[in-house]
Formats: C-alpha cells, structure tokens, sequence
C-alpha cells in the first residue's frame, strides 16, 4: 500500500506542478506579451501601476495554490525532486518565452524583460523553498 501512495504521489507531483507553472506563466508572462505591444510611453506608465499588482497576485497565488503540496511531498523524495524539477524547467521555458516575445523596440524593452524576469526568477526561488520547507516541516514532525 506505501508502494501505491507513493506512485500516486509522484503522479500528483507531476500533474500538480504543471498546473501550478502554468498558472505563473499566465499570471506573469501573458499580461507582459501583451504590455511589450504598447508604445513604450504607456508601457513605463503600466509598469508603474500593474507591476505591484501582478507581484502581488503571484504572492497570493503561490500561498493559496501551494497548499497542496504538503500532501503530495509528504515522506516521498520523489515527489519532491520531481516537483522541484519540472519547476525549475517550467519557470525557465516562461522566461525563454519572454525574452522571445521581444519586439526589438529598444533598451526600455530590455529593462523591462530583465524586470520581468526577475520576477519570474523570484517566483522560481519562493516555489522552490516552499517545496522543500513543506517536505522538511513534515520530516520534523515525525
């Protein structure tokens, strides 16, 4: 039976972490593709006043979708190294698929996408240790 649950928790490592990458990437890197389109005026302007929003969106995002890993890393290495793997290779290819979207209109662009991610960096950094922390939590209450 530990067997089984182990599977089950690799699989839901697996399915999980796609679902909550791809929340990020379009959390994060939808609404860039579509500020990067502006004229830069209006996108020094966005970033101004949407930047604190979408940070904030990906903090509260990351605290309430994360939940379940508690549960899916719970005793299994596993699941852990798989969730923390297909992060790492999911948060990178959003980034590559930021930095392709660049139109080529300049140095404000640029900055704009090292912001940007940044960002995703972050995300990719907070996702990682939140991982761990809730595999490690659980092995000090053993």
């Amino acid at each position: 039976m530990k067997a089984l649950k182990a599977i089950g928790q690799v699989l839901a490592a697996i399915l999980y972490t796609n679902l909550y990458t791809g929340l990020l990437y379009l959390i994060i890197v939808m609404p860039v593709t579509w500020i990067l389109t502006l004229r830069p005026l209006i996108i020094v302007i966005l970033v101004i006043f949407l930047g604190g929003i979408i940070q904030s969106i990906i903090i509260g995002a990351q605290t309430l979708i994360f939940v379940p890993y508690v549960w899916i890393v719970k005793r299994n290495v596993i699941a852990l190294l798989v969730s923390i793997g297909f992060m790492l290779f999911n948060l990178v290819r959003s980034a590559v698929r930021l930095w392709q979207c660049n139109l080529g209109q300049g140095t404000w662009i640029t900055i704009l996408l090292v912001v940007f991610s940044l960002m995703i960096l972050e995300a990719l950094i907070i996702s990682v240790v939140g991982v761990y922390k809730a595999y490690s939590d659980d092995i000090i209450e053993k």
